[in-house]
C-alpha cells in the first residue's frame, strides 16, 4: 500500500469513526431535538400542524382533525400523502454518508433542501444531511416521514405541494447510489 492509499484509509477510517459517533449521539438525543413544528405549505396557503399529526397520519392512516382540516383546505388527500411519506428507500448507510460528504451529496442536499428546510433557511445542508443519516442508521432505510422527525430543528417548512418530488429526489438515492459514487472521485 503507497503512501496515498494509507491516506485515504485513514480518512475514510476517521469519517467512518466520526459518523458512528455522531449516530450513537443522535440515537441518545431526546425527541425534543427533532423538528416538532411543521410549517405546511402548499402553494401560496400554509399551516401549522405539530410532527405528531404527520406520524400519526404515517402510522395509522387516519389523519388528526387539524392536519385533516389543512389537507382539506390544500385539496390534498390524506391517503396520498401518507403514502408519500412512508414510501421506504433502501440505503446502505456507509455508501450513503460517503455520498452525502461529496460535492454530488451537497446537489442532492440542496435539491431535497427545496421541499424540506428549516424556517429561515440557515444550515439547511448539515441539517438535512443528518436527517437523512439519521433515517437510515436503523434500518439502512429512508422514508419522508422519518426525515421530517430527524430533521434536527425545533420547526422545519414542508413544501406540501413538492412532496413528490421529495420523494422523487430520494428514489433516485435507493439505486443510484454506487452509479453515482463510480462517476465522482470523492476523496
Amino acid at each position: 500500500m503507497n503512501g496515498k492509499q494509507k491516506g485515504f484509509c485513514r480518512r475514510s477510517s476517521l469519517v467512518l469513526g466520526m459518523t458512528a459517533m455522531l449516530l450513537s449521539l443522535l440515537a441518545h438525543q431526546p425527541a425534543t431535538v427533532a423538528a416538532g413544528q411543521v410549517m405546511w405549505k402548499y402553494r401560496i396557503f400554509q399551516g401549522s400542524i405539530r410532527t405528531e399529526d404527520l406520524t400519526a397520519l404515517a402510522e395509522t392512516g387516519e389523519a388528526p382533525r387539524r392536519l385533516n382540516r389543512l389537507l382539506g383546505r390544500t385539496g390534498q388527500k390524506p391517503d396520498q400523502v401518507r403514502q408519500i411519506l412512508t414510501e421506504p428507500i433502501s440505503v446502505n448507510l456507509v455508501t450513503l454518508d460517503r455520498l452525502l460528504n461529496s460535492p454530488v451529496g451537497d446537489v442532492i442536499l440542496g435539491q431535497l433542501s427545496n421541499y424540506i428546510h428549516s424556517p429561515g433557511r440557515t444550515a439547511d445542508l448539515p441539517a438535512m444531511r443528518s436527517a437523512l443519516i439519521a433515517s437510515a442508521a436503523q434500518d439502512n432505510q429512508i422514508s419522508l416521514i422519518e426525515v421530517i422527525q430527524n430533521y434536527p430543528t425545533g420547526a422545519i417548512v414542508v413544501e406540501g405541494d413538492r412532496l413528490a418530488d421529495a420523494a422523487n429526489t430520494l428514489k433516485r438515492l435507493q439505486g443510484g447510489i454506487t452509479n453515482i459514487l463510480g462517476d465522482f472521485q470523492l476523496f
